[in-house]
């Protein structure tokens, strides 16, 4: 699915989306993870310090969208570089690759992914649904 970049594969019963408001020019796509300034949600990229998963597309002219800001919630995403099993439980950080929002299994400094500490965190060999939570959400910001 073109945009596509993470998946919510586990959602808490009980969780509900949140409704944040956004600037009427600001484009975000959902399976996209999204920033918070000047009480906004903005594009996240690689300096961003506090996620929020969308959920929903903010297109051009919209004036909210809906996340996701459960730290609870596993998301899948695909990582920079092949899968170890010593990544499992590492924190890390977020990193571009053009358009697309990748998992940076690289040195961390932002900490705003944690990979599952699992069976099921990814596959040796493979950059593909590797299992992450968010570590660093905007509810703590926010002080939801």
């Amino acid at each position: 699915m073109p945009g596509l970049n993470f998946r919510p594969v586990w959602v808490p019963d009980g969780v509900t989306p949140r409704t944040l408001n956004k600037a009427s020019a600001t484009v975000l796509v959902h399976g996209r993870f999204a920033g918070y300034a000047s009480n906004l949600a903005i594009v996240a990229d690689a300096t961003t310090t506090r996620l929020a998963f969308l959920i929903t597309d903010g297109a051009n002219g919209d004036l909210t969208v809906q996340v996701f800001d459960d730290p609870r919630i596993v998301y899948e995403g695909t990582l920079d570089a092949n899968f170890a099993i010593t990544d499992r439980g590492a924190i890390v950080d977020m990193v571009l690759s053009g358009a697309d929002q990748l998992i940076d299994k690289g040195l961390s400094a932002i900490d705003v992914f944690r990979i599952e500490d699992t069976s099921k965190a990814g596959v040796v060999g493979s950059t593909l649904d590797v299992r992450i939570k968010v570590n660093k959400g905007l509810s703590y910001d926010l002080g939801l």
